[in-house]
């Protein structure tokens, strides 16, 4: 196994990184043609959550890597399946919030687990 599957955080955030932004796009196909704005973005939090959930280590690197990863399956799937013709700059735009949502995601996980650790401790 590649080292970047070792945890199953990554492999985690993969998957619903993939199915969130292929769900995004299946709804940009068959409304107007542009990327959604809003709050439809916030789904990104929860592939990072979820990575956070199963990592025991490294919880905001495998979300990490494993949007990054997810990125261009994400890209060419829409790309030749989808038929969406976008802009290469407002897409890349897209793919960046994305993954900073899921990062975030991530983050908001280690942060509630610090203040149950804190509140156990006490």
């Amino acid at each position: 196994m590649p080292a970047c599957w070792r945890s199953r955080g990554t492999l985690v955030c993969f998957l619903l990184f993939f199915l969130v932004y292929i769900f995004l796009n299946i709804d940009i196909a068959h409304t107007s043609g542009t990327l959604c704005s809003g709050y439809r973005m916030l789904l990104f939090v929860f592939p990072g959550v979820l990575a956070s959930t199963f990592s025991r280590n490294d919880r905001i690197l495998s979300a990490l890597i494993g949007a990054i990863l997810a990125v261009p399956a994400s890209l060419a799937f829409s790309h030749f399946s989808l038929n969406i013709q976008l802009d290469f700059w407002q897409e890349v735009a897209y793919v960046t919030s994305a993954i900073f949502w899921c990062v975030s995601g991530a983050l908001f996980f280690q942060f509630i687990n610090f203040l149950t650790q804190k509140t156990r401790r006490v």
